[in-house]
Parts: C-alpha cells; structure tokens; sequence
C-alpha cells in the first residue's frame, strides 16, 4: 500500500540505480544525481542487506537503520533524500531508488 500511496499523491521524477560497497554513499553519487524536483523517494534494497542514517552521519556496517534485501524504504523529505547514506552489511548491495515530487 505505501507505493501506491506514493504515487496517487507525487508525480515520478526519475529514477537510479546505486551500488552500494563498504564505503557508505549518498544517493547524489548515483549516475544522474538526485533529481532537482525530487521531494520523496522509495529505495528498493537488492542482492544483500544495508545499514542507512539520514542524521548526517555515515553508517557503519554495524550501526545504521538495518535494511534486509527485498525490502524498501520511503524518504519523506528533500531534507532525508539529501543526508540519506547506506553501506553494505556483508557483501555489495544494489539500490533501485524511484523519486516522486508535486
């Protein structure tokens, strides 16, 4: 239900793929950044597990909100979207991330 919610109320705006490896990264550093209009966000953990913080502090591979694959998230500001950073728990894992804005 959270994705369907999403989409009645955003219009998409892009969508990236990411890898994530055992140095954390922000999604800016997906190919094509984080789209200018972008206020929302669900990511989509593929392959392996990850940690997460939108605090303004990496994670670490064992402090982080814990994501296992096959899961998904949901950024409801500009303000997480931008501080989001992940990293890999074990081995590499790929984000599929879809933006929404007005």
């Amino acid at each position: 239900m959270l994705v369907e919610t999403i989409i009645a109320a955003r219009k998409p705006k892009g969508f990236r793929p990411l890898a994530i490896s055992s140095t954390a990264k922000l999604l800016s550093e997906a190919t094509g950044g984080i789209p200018s209009n972008a206020t929302r966000a669900i990511i989509s953990v593929a392959t392996d597990a990850i940690r997460w913080r939108d605090d303004g502090t990496a994670p670490t591979a064992s402090v982080g909100i814990y994501v296992a694959a096959n899961a998904s998230i949901e950024l409801p500001s500009r303000e997480s979207i931008l501080a989001f950073q992940a990293i890999r728990v074990t081995t590499d894992a790929a984000l599929n991330i879809a933006y929404y804005g007005e």
